[in-house]
């Protein structure tokens, strides 16, 4: 990823209520579409492969910030279950009828909340290294993630004030950032996040989730820890699920109890790799929402439905 792709003009949509939503738009502007939405602690500028990836695959990919991080306008009071309205808009903005969304770590919530709102709009859902709503039996977090998750609640003033003290160093020596992001990553992680064109990515990523303060960030971790708003059990949109068997930032036990809840999702293990899967296994994840799109409907007899609240795994060995 070079300087200049990651330099690229944001883009301003302005919402029905006068909000600023910002974007980006990758590849092929004629492409099949795919929304991007980031995780905690990320931006829009978080491209894990190569501008020329999406152009050689001839996806259109829209990287999107949310409310109050990056450039989009801050919403007071915003819920999950709210975000679907603005992909709404931005979706009629770029004459896309349908098109697919893949998520990744906390992205994952406000994917799933478009896939319950308005899956008439999408073709599939892909989910990476995800989280589970925390009120959900059996779902844990520890480590410094939880630590986070309960200042949001807490004391949200405590956690504007470590941003405060945080995010200025980083400006003055941002490759603390690359120390920041690796030590709480397991060893597979810790090989990935090595990779040059992933640290050139890391710090513009990081920086910009802070551009216009850092209360869309602690209200991002307060809705993380909170209820969802609506019941995964009622999604019809086909969901895939991808995580690591070493991913330590997200238990795996959240991807399979998202798996187990959402009727009719895959979950794909991959063994062997960690939260960052999607750097090694982008063209599997895309292809596999946008191919759901573009395969017809089996007949009825053709073979037995899928139990209502059953999921496949698909093991995917590590390769190399």
């Amino acid at each position: 990823m070079s300087d200049q792709s990651l330099a690229a003009s944001a883009r301003i949509l302005r919402l029905a209520d006068g909000r600023r939503l910002a974007y980006n738009e990758w590849g092929d502007p004629t492409g099949r579409s795919v929304l991007y939405f980031h995780g905690l602690h990320s931006s829009r500028l978080a491209l894990y492969r190569d501008p020329a990836f999406f152009a050689a695959h001839h996806i259109r990919f829209v990287t999107v910030d949310r409310p109050g991080v990056g450039l989009s306008t801050y919403q007071r009071g915003r819920t999950i279950s709210a975000w679907p309205d603005d992909v709404t808009q931005l979706a009629d903005a770029l004459g896309l009828e349908r098109f697919a969304i893949l998520a990744i770590t906390g992205g994952g919530a406000y994917a799933l909340a478009c896939a319950a709102r308005i899956p008439q709009r999408l073709t599939g859902v892909a989910l990476v290294s995800p989280s589970a709503p925390l009120d959900a039996p059996g779902v844990t977090i520890d480590g410094v993630m939880a630590r986070l998750l309960t200042l949001s609640r807490r004391a949200p003033w405590a956690l504007w004030m470590l941003y405060a003290l945080v995010v200025p160093l980083i400006r003055r020596q941002p490759e603390r950032v690359h120390r920041l992001v690796s030590g709480n990553l397991s060893a597979p992680d810790r090989i990935v996040a090595q990779r040059p064109e992933l640290r050139e990515m890391q710090i513009p990523m990081f920086l910009e989730v802070f551009h216009s303060g850092y209360r869309g960030e602690a209200r991002e971790l307060a809705l993380e820890s909170g209820g969802w708003g609506f019941r995964l059990d009622d999604i019809t949109t086909p969901v895939q699920i991808w995580d690591g068997d070493q991913n330590n930032l997200i238990p795996p036990q959240h991807a399979a109890y998202l798996a187990r809840v959402i009727p009719g999702a895959r979950l794909h293990i991959c063994h062997g790799e960690g939260h960052l899967l999607i750097v090694d296994h982008m063209e599997e994840i895309i292809s596999g929402i946008l191919d759901v799109a573009d395969t017809p409907s089996a007949p009825s007899d053709a073979a037995p439905p899928a139990p209502e609240h059953g999921y496949i795994v698909a093991e995917h060995p590590r390769e190399g």
